[in-house]
């Protein structure tokens, strides 16, 4: 990926894509009835991959249609504290930049 803050290109626009991820709570209950939902909103509203990054390894890809995509967290991540982030990666590369989204922490905890 290049660095955003490079001379952008002239028909891209300067912050690429922009993804913002959102997570609809901060803690999960290992094992619970209800897991995390994360929400990945991309501005301006392209289309394309955004891949999960979980403690820095990848572990899930969903596609992105009109500048939003969501996803649910696995019920059986392990206790803890852990990190997620999304990279995008835009279906025209030569109207758009990829870009990452900044990393959240969230817990998981005893039931």
């Amino acid at each position: 990926m290049r660095n955003l803050r490079e001379t952008p290109h002239p028909y891209r626009p300067i912050c690429g894509t922009c993804p913002e991820l959102t997570l609809s709570k901060k803690r999960q209950a290992y094992r619970g009835a209800t897991t995390i939902k994360a929400s990945v909103r991309v501005s301006p509203k392209a289309a394309g991959q955004a891949s999960a990054y979980l403690d820095g390894k990848k572990k899930r890809t969903v596609s992105v249609t009109s500048g939003s995509a969501s996803f649910r967290l696995s019920k059986t991540l392990k206790r803890g504290t852990h990190k997620i982030r999304v990279v995008f990666t835009p279906a025209t590369p030569s109207k758009y930049l990829g870009s990452k989204s900044k990393t959240i922490a969230f817990k998981v905890v005893k039931k």
